[in-house]
């Protein structure tokens, strides 16, 4: 005859018997097919209705030279972002010289909808066109004259979006932009 030995479960300690529990738990609820979804709005209010097509585009005129930058481009403006020294200077010499404000301003996207503030360059929205031809190197020095605390909805922040520029790498050049 053969003798049968009793096994007796192992013992654990209150600390062992509490990381086994959490890891059981943490371990169904990777398995399980219900996944926390985010919250969505299944409908989402619509906007309010405007009659469309009421205003004309709005083309602005070209935006205009200045004769020369005050202080010289070599400095860094009052109010003008830090940056390095421009690439490529002794090679690229620029020929013509803008500058560009960016200031809050009232502005009215409809006839049918509420005046609104707005961060927008020489106060208009959108800003200014610049045509330039290839080959003709310029500098554009953009003076923020955003308020320091400006509340309301969306954050006093701009972008400056170049279409068809040839600008220098992100990383070394002075506006952080994306070229299109």
């Amino acid at each position: 005859m053969s003798r049968t030995k009793q096994v007796s479960p192992p013992k654990l300690s209150r600390r062992q018997s509490l990381q086994l529990g959490t890891v059981a738990a943490a371990a169904s609820l990777l398995t399980t097919k219900v996944a926390i979804k985010p919250v969505e709005a299944k409908d989402p209010p619509p906007g309010p209705y405007t009659t469309p097509f009421v205003v004309p585009l709005p083309v602005y005129q070209t935006k205009q030279t200045v004769s020369a930058l005050t202080p010289p481009v070599e400095q860094a403006g009052s109010g003008e972002c830090g940056r390095v020294s421009h690439q490529r200077w002794s090679e690229f010499q620029p020929q013509k010289f803008y500058t560009l404000n960016v200031r809050e301003t009232m502005h009215s996207f409809h006839p049918e909808l509420p005046t609104q503030t707005v961060c927008g360059f020489e106060g208009l929205l959108p800003g200014p066109t610049f045509v330039e031809r290839y080959g003709v190197p310029i500098i554009v020095r953009i003076q923020i004259d955003l308020p320091a605390n400006t509340v309301g909805f969306g954050s006093p922040e701009i972008t400056t979006h170049l279409h068809n520029l040839h600008a220098a790498p992100v990383n070394t050049s002075e506006g952080g932009t994306q070229n299109d």
